[in-house]
């Protein structure tokens, strides 16, 4: 298939949201019995995956706002589907209560490729802005949190 080839010289001037909270959320993830899966869309194996006890935790990024050309707050929503509900409730809460307690100030996000990402917080949103899912799944848990960044050196 095609893959868009962006200009040579061009360097990006954030960090990629989704793949930064995603590598966050699996860290956490990595610790649960059995673990589960964070991605920034659901795998064919969703089911599979629950059925055998794991999580699958989708990241989804939405727009976010640059102030004074230095930060960028960028809301990110978590939508964690486990077997049950309450299950999903709890898996949710772990890893709000662990990101938030970790990153609220700022921190080195380790990736899963081996570097480290430097973010300025993470916390949940004042303002939740949920998406509206076509067929909702009552297993689905959500909820909306904001990434701080700086400028990519």
């Amino acid at each position: 298939g095609l893959i868009v080839q962006l200009p040579v010289d061009y360097a990006p001037a954030w960090w990629p949201t989704e793949d930064v909270v995603a590598d966050m959320v699996q860290t956490q993830l990595d610790r649960l019995d059995p673990g589960g899966v964070a991605c920034t869309w659901l795998p064919t194996d969703t089911e599979a995956i629950i059925a055998d006890g794991g999580v699958v935790v989708r990241v989804h990024a939405m727009p976010g706002i640059v102030e004074e050309r230095v930060l960028r707050y960028v809301p990110v929503q978590l939508e964690v589907l486990a077997a049950t509900r309450k299950t999903s409730t709890q898996v949710f809460d772990f890893v709000s209560d662990m990101l938030c307690t970790q990153y609220v100030a700022g921190g080195i996000v380790p990736r899963a490729d081996g570097s480290t990402t430097p973010i300025r917080g993470f916390a949940v949103s004042e303002t939740p802005q949920q998406i509206v899912f076509d067929d909702p799944d009552d297993r689905l848990v959500q909820g909306t949190f904001v990434l701080a960044t700086g400028k990519r050196r």
